[in-house]
């Protein structure tokens, strides 16, 4: 776990790294630490062996860089296709596709939620357009359903207009 609100100061300036154990929760002490952040997304991927981390937005800035998590040390990564700065977004890795695929979201840049569809190769991001995409969305849930062999994404909700989702949408890698 990475990152997150403090309470006592209202604002998403977290940057500490802890490792479920169980039982309780530990305080790592890593090397490299990114800068601290709320409503970042992260999953594990499980074919390069580390968590995927990006986005979320931090004192005084949205970030949209990428880390990756060995079980050490925090790793910034520099792909040359990267996602706009996003918070609230969807993650889950889909292992038809290899890659960890972020859905969603509030983009910083533009201002507004958006129904982008991303997947982590591990160098790179790249931009996906799927034939039929479901409409922009933030604070969304997603998970892979290894019987279907699909992602699925459910709820959200459409700041600009308040609409709140209670719709399940799959990702089959197309």
């Amino acid at each position: 776990m990475f990152g997150g609100w403090n309470a006592t100061q209202r604002v998403p300036n977290l940057h500490e790294t802890y490792r479920w154990t169980g039982q309780e929760w530990q305080k790592l002490h890593p090397k490299t630490v990114p800068s601290g952040r709320g409503w970042a997304v992260a999953v594990l991927d499980p074919i390069r062996k580390n968590v995927v981390m990006t986005g979320g937005s931090g004192d005084t800035i949205r970030t949209n860089n990428t880390y990756t998590w060995d079980g050490k040390d925090w790793t910034q990564q520099f792909p040359t296709t990267q996602v706009d700065a996003l918070v609230f977004a969807g993650i889950v890795f889909d292992p038809t596709l290899k890659a960890v695929v972020v859905f969603g979201g509030w983009d910083e840049e533009l201002g507004q939620d958006i129904n982008q569809t991303w997947p982590w190769d591990g160098s790179n991001w790249v931009q996906l357009t799927a034939k039929k995409s479901p409409p922009a969305r933030e604070g969304l849930g997603m998970a892979y359903d290894p019987a279907t062999h699909e992602a699925v994404m459910f709820g959200g909700q459409f700041v600009g207009s308040g609409h709140e989702f209670r719709d399940t949408w799959r990702w089959d890698g197309n």
